[in-house]
């Protein structure tokens, strides 16, 4: 695999403190990954390099609140070569390539330790978070307001859906989410345990509902029952969800009108 020139000056900083490069992931948006052979896992972030401190004290914080999240061993800010953070490396495979070798049992596990995580996380509030949140119905009613302005090409549908999705989010029980839930993010050992959760770099207090249904639109059908049934709350936050859905066309025509 040919390297990005940001990856390939990445190996060049591991390999300038020390440490022998085992493999990377030159794919993610928002990091470059690098094994070593020290098991320790060095992310370098592709935007925003100044907030590796905050990016290790966030994940810090998660496992302070008792989610689960990889071991920070350090920070490097650059001295000698990219800003970086050193993560424990955790054994486990990403949900779908875990999948196909998952039996009925262990299946029945990741799906209950995805209720469980979810559950964890939305029953932390806002007090108990140190990062600033944007408040969650901010970004609906600014949204809303920005319609009384009578921009091109809003419709009534557009101004209706906008007054049902700040309504859901006006209503919602707000948590921690993790924001990012791909099957990426979520590794599991062979037994259907989770082992850990990457990528808390943009954690916040908001709807819940945007976790859930990060898992249970990519769930097979016998796992999605199950996780309804453990769950409790995920159809009245797939219902919300829906709200906010309806309103993507209409911000992306307006991103678009300000270009």
């Amino acid at each position: 695999m040919v390297l990005s020139p940001f990856a390939q000056t990445c190996c060049s900083t591991a390999e300038s403190v020390g440490v022998s490069v085992t493999a990377v992931i030159d794919t993610g948006a928002q990091n470059c990954v690098i094994f070593t052979d020290e098991k320790t896992v060095l992310r370098f972030p592709r935007f925003e390099p100044f907030r590796v401190q905050e990016v290790a004290e966030r994940h810090q914080a998660v496992k302070d609140l008792g989610l689960p999240a990889p071991e920070i061993f350090g920070v490097r800010e650059g001295s000698a070569g990219v800003a970086h953070v050193v993560l424990e490396a955790v054994p486990g495979s990403p949900f779908l390539e875990a999948l196909p070798s998952l039996d009925k049992g262990a299946r029945e596990r990741a799906t209950d330790e995805l209720v469980d995580l979810l559950l964890h996380a939305r029953s932390i509030e806002g007090s108990r978070w140190p990062f600033f949140s944007h408040p969650w119905t901010g970004m609906w009613s600014d949204l809303y307001e920005k319609l009384s302005r009578e921009p091109p090409n809003v419709t009534s549908t557009d101004i209706d859906n906008t007054r049902d999705a700040l309504t859901a989010a006006t209503t919602a029980p707000l948590g921690l989410i993790h924001g990012d839930l791909a099957w990426g993010n979520i590794l599991f050992a062979s037994t259907g345990a989770m082992t850990t959760v990457l990528d808390w770099d943009f954690a916040v207090i908001a709807d819940p509902a945007i976790d859930t249904s990060a898992i249970l639109l990519n769930l097979p059908a016998d796992m999605a029952k199950r996780f309804h049934d453990g769950h409790g709350q995920a159809a009245a936050d797939m219902d919300r969800v829906q709200h906010y859905l309806a309103t993507w066309d209409l911000q992306h025509r307006m991103w678009q009108a300000q270009e």
